[in-house]
């Protein structure tokens, strides 16, 4: 079964009439592939990578990339990721130049897929992944 570990938790503040927004960062481990939800800010690559050692991986390690959205607290440290395939909210599956695309789901393996959602934006997408306490 996969296990889901939140490498970085997100949140939100209002102050000063400005927003504080961090996007949660999930790692996905199933037997076939290594799969990061949402990459966060720009300036959180040092952490990424930071938590990916502390599980024993490298950004080159990782297979997918999930955007669920694309709002920047999601996206932010996608290129950490060169040679995952992409998949975002918008139904594209994307690995180097080569486009593929899905309408309602996109199965990455037999633990982990992806389904369309509605959400805080007009494109969302979720990740269902089985494991040991369910899906």
């Amino acid at each position: 079964m996969a296990v889901v570990k939140i490498l970085v938790e997100g949140y939100s503040r209002n102050f000063d009439n400005k927003v504080e927004a961090v996007g949660t960062i999930a790692l996905i481990i199933s037997k076939q592939n290594k799969i990061i939800v949402d990459t966060g800010n720009p300036s959180d690559s040092d952490l990424i990578i930071e938590k990916l050692k502390e599980n024993g991986l490298k950004s080159e390690d990782i297979n997918y990339v999930v955007n669920t959205h694309t709002h920047l607290d999601h996206i932010g440290c996608n290129g950490l990721f060169p040679k995952a395939s992409f998949i975002d909210a918008y139904g594209s599956v994307v690995k180097g130049n080569v486009f593929e695309f899905f309408k309602e789901e996109c199965v990455i393996d037999e633990e982990v897929k992806v389904i369309t959602t509605p959400g805080h934006c007009i494109h969302d997408i979720c990740v269902l992944v089985k494991t040991e306490k369910g899906v």
